[in-house]
């Protein structure tokens, strides 16, 4: 166990130490900016960038801090896995002798039996639009997916969004059975395994 966790605190310090050179490559300090001000640099540096070799540049840092950044969010959109900061809670109220337990704060759909077979957990996901970058970043060779996060800067540059939104209205339909919900009664409509670009 010692082991293991000195594996992981080495795995977090590595990731720690390449976001650092990433922001310090990107001309910005992570302890006085958030990551909104980080992605907003970008498009300023973006659409700075008219030389090829600058516009590559912002391209290349674009890539390893998307790579760095989407690897453990890449399951984000997945219907079957919910991340544990809403688990945790959802699993104590089951605990406590609930049947089902529906959250809508996350935005992302979520439908699944955390404790087993007689227990719901759902997120009605939300009914504005959501963006995701292109999924080549993570799966297609490193040329390919450079190519489709240049396109995808253009188009945010240029503030034409339409081909990277999607809009998945969800609700929750809830059908009683006598005085109790049944987790079989409930109806989750338009869930989609996945919405990545």
């Amino acid at each position: 166990m010692i082991a293991a966790r000195r594996a992981t605190v080495t795995r977090e310090k590595q990731s720690e130490d390449k976001a650092a050179s990433i922001a310090l490559a990107a001309g910005v300090d992570l302890d006085q900016i958030g990551m909104g001000a980080v992605a907003a640099g970008l498009l300023d540096r973006w659409r700075a960038a008219t030389d090829g070799d600058k516009r590559q540049a912002e391209v290349r840092l674009a890539y390893e801090a998307l790579q760095q950044w989407l690897g453990p969010h890449f399951t984000a959109f997945d219907t079957q896995l919910e991340d544990e900061t809403y688990l945790l809670p959802a699993r104590t109220s089951l605990r406590n002798g609930f049947d089902t337990v529906i959250y809508g704060h996350t935005h992302l759909v979520k439908r699944l039996s955390p404790l087993g077979a007689n227990d719901l957990y759902l997120n009605t996901g939300t009914w504005a639009e959501l963006m995701a970058v292109p999924r080549a970043i993570l799966l297609d060779n490193e040329d390919d997916a450079k190519r489709q996060l240049e396109e995808f800067l253009d188009d945010l540059a240029a503030n034409k969004l339409d081909k990277w939104k999607r809009l998945l209205p969800t609700f929750a339909k809830i059908e009683m059975d006598g005085t109790r919900p049944s987790p079989a009664m409930f109806t989750f409509i338009k869930a989609v395994a996945s919405i990545i670009a």
